[in-house]
């Protein structure tokens, strides 16, 4: 059942995403080609007339701008498709299937974590694709090749390259943890909002996020002005091999964190799904 659930969902949003997508690419190629004006212009004596150039930044904005609203509607699909399935009128027919409303949870996760991972993979395969337009005959010439080489050899040779390995495989980890707390901590303000508000419990909901995210923002805020004076004192007196291994323990606590942060808000909307939901 968690299957037709997940394909159901996957087919509510992705046309409409696919869409968007799709326009983000096109916006892609009209950026790249507009940047070959300022590569032009730092590469080569050619001078660009000024109006040009202004056209070209206003041009380069506006694509931006719309990478920026593509992964703005991301969210909004994913999230409204949350609320309208789970917390509106549809919702009584949504819990009158034959499936656990555990799955039902699940297959709203999954949703949420791919479509985010998605925009962000697209939102990269553009910026690369802006970049090689843009700067590929000047970025990709043989010495340039040739310089990367050499660079990539002297580190493959360095003595503790292998932590590169280790933190790329944390940084991995670590960057599946954020999408998912992103989803789960959007879900569960929702939630919260639906049992505790009758009416605008989409405003109810925004605000709860933007409070709780502000409350988050200040404890890091607080960590980052006096554990990273704290760190760097430490760190100071370690040896460069020590230093590297503390680095690799700190994320993978962070990793540890953040999996514990999951699961609380997991469960936290399991429990407000069986315990408190309340449709009327």
């Amino acid at each position: 059942m968690l299957k037709k659930l997940m394909r159901y969902d996957f087919k509510s949003i992705f046309k409409l995403w696919g869409i968007a997508a799709l326009s983000t690419v096109a916006l892609s190629l009209i950026g790249g080609s507009i940047s070959t004006f300022f590569t032009a212009n730092m590469f080569t004596e050619k001078e660009i007339p000024t109006p040009i150039l202004i056209v070209a930044v206003i041009i380069l904005v506006m694509v931006l701008l719309g990478f920026v609203a593509f992964a703005i509607f991301s969210e909004i699909l994913v999230y409204f498709r949350f609320y309208k399935n789970l917390y509106t009128d549809e919702g009584y027919l949504t819990f009158t299937l034959p499936a656990k409303r555990q799955s039902i949870l699940n297959s709203k996760i999954f949703l949420g974590f791919a479509t985010n991972s998605l925009t962000t993979i697209v939102l990269s395969i553009n910026s690369v694709i802006m970049f090689v337009i843009a700067f590929g005959k000047y970025a990709f010439t043989k010495e340039a090749l040739r310089e990367l080489a050499e660079i990539i050899k002297d580190f493959i040779e360095y003595e503790y390259s292998y932590f590169a390995i280790i933190y790329t495989i944390e940084a991995l980890i670590l960057l599946a943890l954020v999408t998912l707390v992103s989803v789960l901590f959007a879900y569960a303000c929702i939630t919260i909002a639906s049992v505790i508000a009758k009416k605008a419990k989409i405003l109810v909901a925004v605000g709860i996020y933007y409070g709780a995210t502000s409350i988050i923002s200040s404890i890091f805020s607080i960590f980052y002005l006096f554990g990273i004076t704290s760190l760097y004192d430490v760190f100071w007196h370690l040896d460069q091999s020590d230093v590297f291994i503390c680095v690799a323990l700190l994320i993978g606590m962070v990793i540890l964190i953040m999996g514990a942060f999951c699961c609380l808000l997991y469960h936290l909307k399991h429990w407000c799904l069986h315990k408190k939901l309340n449709l009327a």
